[in-house]
């Protein structure tokens, strides 16, 4: 027997659920989502997080790898440029990786609340 039914938290629905009966078992699966959850905004900010988390290191990693080249450029003034733009657009991407996070978690928070 297969049945839709709603799942239901505090009293309030908030998601569709597919109840599978096979004999004395009885399955029920939470929801449609990969990560097991009902709500579709907080699942993209799930998502979202963490790629802005993956997009922080290696903003971090770019930024230590600038001042490496910096740092064993021994005076050579074109290393030097080149190691100073590499450390300006790291710390670029990192304050863009902030930015885009800051949005995704106050658009989740406006859609979960």
């Amino acid at each position: 027997m297969i049945e839709k039914v709603f799942a239901k938290q505090q009293g309030e629905t908030f998601g569709e659920t597919t109840r599978v009966m096979l004999g004395n078992n009885d399955y029920q699966s939470p929801s449609f989502l990969p990560d097991g959850t009902t709500d579709l905004a907080a699942t993209i900010g799930n998502y979202a997080g963490a790629l802005a988390g993956i997009a922080a290191i290696i903003a971090v990693g770019a930024l230590t790898w600038g001042g490496i080249m910096w740092a064993s450029s021994a005076g050579d003034e074109e290393k030097i440029a080149k190691a100073k733009g590499f450390i300006k657009w790291s710390i670029f991407g990192f304050i863009l990786t902030l930015i885009a996070w800051s949005i995704v978690e106050i658009v989740k928070r406006t859609f979960t609340a």
